[in-house]
């Protein structure tokens, strides 16, 4: 039987229905009489944004897109292209509107091409031997100027999918905050040369609750200006005009990620070298003053954490001692000028260069530079939260407590299951007096006791404390504001986002952090892929612009996010008991909980179910 719309893309035997042939819209019906072993075969899917998927390999996917969401939420699939037979190039993928109740259109859909990149070396205690691994994320189209990228060393489109081959395309779907609840319908189209096309619906839930705009999750991200400077071999201070836009668009990267940068070097105030009062017109070429850009970040770009800007010899060199009083004053109209505007309770005082405390002498400075906060509440009668990277009970006794001096406690996620599996309640201890608790996760390393508890795991897996490295699996990225729900934790750190060693080549080389320690030999020679990096540096020739290209990892951070929301939002309606429920179906804790994606995303689904039901009938 003749027809206009032929299937020339054969499926391999064995493989599931979950499947969208690429077809032509010109040929007839001899176009399939030739044999089967040299048919052309390729095939589309749909895959959830937690699945990892391999070059090269079969995977299970799906026919069809099916996604569930709230307004104002980014929800994110892949669409991954297969070829079985010989080469296919891929000139286009596109998004149509989806079309919702009343005509509803929802348009605002962002696609990337994965690019992968190999793990020579796996991490220490990786469950996975050395392979590729789909990370970076290359945009379609430039992020200012919305025009397509292409004839770059790192095109998005078109590519070619080689024999044997899998190339994922990561498309973000963002939910705008006004659209009616109910199913919107569209497709992604696949374009390949020679008129072969494929379309695979999509079919997206909103749910009739809307996130706020301000992450419920406090957060902390390392992003240096100085080091972005230095990749793009500029001078901070000569280059200021290039360089300053360029360092916010590294800023506004994370905070479209639902993650605060720390030191927003930009909202730095100027101190009068005198009273040491603070001058928000200091200006800063290529962005304006610190207070536009304060406005912008915690106004515009909904920062759920500000770090005041300040160094321990900076903006005073004596800041504890004949400094004191200027200091001081700096402070107070610093903490006065942010309660003003409605934005203290967002801002907590840097733990720089305070952090992760080991000795006598560390702790006392923690305490004097406590009492000088402290001081500043008294008189302007608005905290100033004294952050700091350390569990709430010292390593050694003989340090004293810094109970009364610190505000947020940051333990490293090695230190909650510690608290955890000793049964100490240390954590509980400083939420009860009214304190906050944040965690972190950092390396590879896992304390003895966990080993000793699980003598048969050469491997992390699962209950263990997470990990962000790229060779680990997947849900170490999404599982932390789970487990933070649970101990009542309400904020997450990372010390970098753009940290490799010299002489890496990120773009080809996963191997970003590399233990060369003489003074630690039994560690030396160590690779911790992906450590401290979660954004790529993009090249003019490289990718079509200067500026930041994010990661896989870095998106599955913003899912994370997302979910510490819906608990939230439970937890404000009086459900959670509701919530720990759904959460305990796969985590009861730091040391007890599974890798199972599938139940995080079924125990999503019921709580976005709840609040949709809380907030009215669709």
């Amino acid at each position: 039987m003749r027809g206009k719309l032929i299937v020339i893309a054969m499926v391999l035997a064995g493989v599931a229905g979950a499947t969208v042939l690429l077809t032509s819209m010109n040929l007839d019906a001899e176009s399939i009489s030739r044999p089967a072993e040299k048919a052309v075969m390729y095939e589309v899917q749909a895959v959830d944004g937690m699945t990892r998927i391999d070059r090269k390999g079969r995977f299970s996917g799906a026919k069809k897109a099916r996604l569930y969401a709230a307004r104002n939420e980014t929800e994110p699939f892949q669409v991954v292209v297969s070829s079985y037979g010989k080469p296919l190039k891929i000139v286009d993928v596109s998004v149509s509107e989806l079309v919702g109740p009343n005509q509803t259109r929802i348009t605002a859909a962002t696609l990337y091409r994965a690019h992968y990149v190999p793990v020579t070396k796996p991490s220490p205690l990786s469950q996975y031997s050395p392979r590729e691994y789909a990370d970076a994320l290359i945009p379609f189209r430039n992020p200012v100027t919305k025009k397509p990228l292409s004839g770059v060393v790192y095109d998005a489109v078109p590519f070619t999918v080689a024999k044997g081959e899998n190339q994922p395309i990561w498309i973000d779907l963002h939910i705008p905050k006004k659209v009616p609840a109910g199913d919107y319908h569209g497709q992604v189209t696949v374009t390949a040369e020679g008129g072969l096309r494929a379309s695979l619906p999509v079919t997206l839930t909103v749910w009739n609750f809307t996130l706020p705009d301000v992450p419920a999750l406090g957060s902390d991200f390392g992003l240096n200006g100085f080091q972005v400077a230095n990749i793009y071999g500029l001078d901070q201070e000569r280059d200021a005009r290039t360089v300053n836009p360029l360092i916010r668009s590294y800023y506004d990267l994370l905070f479209d990620h639902l993650l605060s940068p720390s030191d927003l070097f930009d909202t730095r105030p100027n101190a009068d070298p005198v009273t040491g009062k603070p001058d928000f017109n200091a200006f800063y070429p290529g962005l304006g003053t610190a207070a536009q850009g304060l406005k912008y970040y915690l106004n515009r770009k909904h920062a759920a954490s500000y770090s005041y800007i300040f160094w321990e010899r900076s903006p005073f060199n004596d800041p504890l001692g004949r400094d004191r009083s200027r200091m001081k004053n700096f402070l107070v109209g610093y903490v006065s000028y942010l309660n003003k505007h409605g934005w203290s309770d967002r801002a907590q005082m840097p733990y720089g260069f305070l952090d992760e405390p080991s000795s006598k002498e560390a702790y006392e400075k923690i305490r004097n530079w406590g009492r000088l906060f402290n001081e500043v509440e008294k008189r302007v009668g608005t905290p100033a939260p004294l952050m700091i990277t350390e569990q709430p009970e010292p390593e050694d006794t003989a340090w004293g407590s810094l109970d009364g001096y610190v505000d947020i406690w940051v333990p490293e996620f090695n230190a909650v299951w510690l608290d955890e599996y000793h049964n100490r309640g240390a954590i509980k201890k400083q939420l009860v007096a009214g304190n906050r608790v944040w965690s972190y996760a950092a390396l590879a390393y896992v304390p003895s006791e966990w080993r000793r508890s699980h003598p048969f795991s050469s491997k992390l897996k699962d209950s263990h404390p997470p990990k962000w490295l790229t060779d680990y699996a997947p849900i170490n990225f999404r599982i932390p504001t789970w487990l933070n729900a649970l101990s009542g934790i309400t904020g997450l750190l990372y010390w970098d986002t753009i940290w490799w060693a010299d002489g890496v080549d990120v773009w080809k080389d996963a191997g970003t952090y590399r233990h060369e320690d003489k003074n630690d030999p039994d560690s030396w020679g160590l690779i911790l892929n992906g450590e401290g990096f979660l954004i790529y540096p993009g090249f003019r020739n490289q990718i079509g612009f200067d500026g930041p290209v994010p990661s896989i990892r870095l998106k599955w951070f913003r899912e994370s996010v997302e979910d510490y929301a819906y608990i939230q939002l439970l937890r404000d309606a009086g459900e959670w008991g509701f919530a720990k429920k759904q959460i305990n179906t796969f985590a009861r804790g730091v040391g007890d909980w599974k890798d199972d994606i599938r139940a995080l995303y079924r125990a999503r689904r019921a709580m976005g179910e709840r609040l949709s039901a809380l907030h009215g009938k669709k």
